[in-house]
């Protein structure tokens, strides 16, 4: 079955956050649900805007963002939402960007490389269960750990390990 294709409304509620929309709109939200002057009906005190929607208790109506902004702003649904988008600077991703994405290889675990690192220390460096906790060590250690974010590829997976071995070896007075 083909995807269909979401409405630009949708996405914008997707998007953009309810308590942003009702701050366009004039309007304060609350995790109880604070209370205003309903913006469709008019009715006193009938709106209620919770943090992820809106609703009146007077004409029935269900506030998502797009709704909401477009009953502020006196717009179609499409319109208010195209608006709400340009105001977030929302940009979709067209199908070109969405294939190079796809073809990209993934991130490496970073959370694995650090744990490899700290496997090869308790077993390279004698007594590591007490230097690990040493100033020098303990800062060559954070800093190499620091270099993580960087590590993007395969190769860099292995080089980063590599100078991490000789720096570590090196913080404990072992040279290379």
């Amino acid at each position: 079955m083909p995807q269909r294709r979401k409405s630009l409304a949708r996405i914008a509620n997707e998007q953009v956050r309810f308590g942003l929309a009702a701050s366009w709109a004039g309007l304060h939200v609350s995790e109880r649900g604070s209370r205003a002057d309903c913006p469709e009906c008019g009715s006193e005190q009938a709106f209620r805007g919770y943090t992820d929607h809106g609703f009146c208790h007077s004409c029935r109506t269900r506030f998502s963002a797009v709704r909401l902004l477009s009953v502020v702003w006196q717009m179609e649904p499409e319109d208010a939402a195209r608006r709400a988008l340009d105001e977030i600077g929302f940009v979709p991703v067209d199908w070109a960007g969405a294939w190079q994405h796809a073809q990209r290889d993934p991130d490496p675990d970073r959370p694995a490389l650090a744990r490899a690192l700290r496997t090869w220390c308790a077993a390279n460096i004698p007594g590591w269960e007490d230097l690990q906790y040493e100033r020098r060590p303990a800062g060559v250690l954070a800093a190499c750990l620091g270099k993580l974010p960087y590590v993007r590829t395969e190769a860099d997976c292995a080089e980063w390990l590599d100078r991490c071995e000789q720096v570590m070896l090196r913080s404990v007075g072992k040279a290379t």
